[in-house]
């Protein structure tokens, strides 16, 4: 049987400082975004509406959100895309959501239905939907607020 002989690195080389392990990462520059964000119901269900593939939460289910000023602008945009009047009941809270790259801050608004339309969800058919973790905050601060 032939030996081999194993040569022995010195300890130095296994002590490396953190410049050995530094890569040239660029520093993203967080982005701010503040929405007004409406929990939408008609009697006991809620409208919910299905991100669409390729964004940041695509296919999670959420509430609907706009980059507007104000409740009024968010009934307005909301009238343009659905069709439908709203109206606005009340401020529930508002909420700072953290990405790695960027923070959300949620102004949310109760608003109420005339009558129901496709999205709608009760409680029970909620729990089975993969929500976002910024939408589940949402519902749980609503539901403390009710």
């Amino acid at each position: 049987m032939q030996r081999i002989r194993i040569k022995c690195l010195p300890a130095s080389f296994f002590k490396l400082t953190g410049s050995h392990f530094k890569k040239n990462i660029k520093k993203i520059k967080k982005q701010e975004i503040s929405y007004i964000t409406g929990i939408i119901t008609y009697q006991d269900k809620y409208l919910f509406i299905q991100n669409p593939p390729g964004g940041l939460l695509e296919n999670f289910y959420g509430f609907v959100q706009y980059d507007v000023e104000s409740p009024y602008s968010f009934v307005s945009s909301f009238q343009e895309k659905y069709h439908q009047d709203l109206i606005i009941q009340a401020h529930i809270k508002d909420i700072k959501h953290v990405f790695s790259h960027r923070t959300w801050f949620m102004h949310v608004y109760h608003f109420v239905l005339e009558h129901e339309i496709e999205g709608m969800y009760t409680l029970e058919e909620i729990e089975a939907l993969p929500l976002s973790t910024a939408h589940l905050k949402v519902l749980k601060a609503y539901l403390k607020f009710m």
